[in-house]
């Protein structure tokens, strides 16, 4: 499939891509849930590096020749990051208010 990849919407679970880029047209794409099972400390290294990549696309990226933000992209994984963060912090017993991880930076 030429051009952007980005999700412009879902309907009953299937979300709706571009055909390419600029164009109306749309097709479903389904995409399928998996389960896996990570003990605590493997999903907290993957959070961690999650972390340190958001800080990679916030301030290193955007000086390197080229660089196109994805604003979109970029809210959805801090908030799947956040949640997994939050579930992560349930189950070690903190306080489950708002994750401290660098999620919290705003992306533009």
């Amino acid at each position: 499939m030429a051009g952007s990849t980005a999700g412009i919407g879902s309907v009953n679970g299937m979300r709706l891509l571009p055909i390419k880029a600029g164009l109306q047209r749309v097709v479903l794409c389904s995409m399928k849930k998996i389960r896996i099972d990570l003990t605590v400390e493997e999903l907290q290294a993957l959070v961690t590096l999650t972390e340190n990549q958001f800080f990679r696309m916030k301030f290193l990226d955007p000086k390197i020749p080229g660089y196109k933000a994805k604003p979109e992209e970029m809210r959805a994984a801090q908030s799947a990051v956040a949640t997994i963060h939050k579930a992560l912090n349930k189950e070690k017993g903190y306080n489950t208010g708002a994750a401290k991880s660098f999620t919290s930076f705003s992306f533009r």
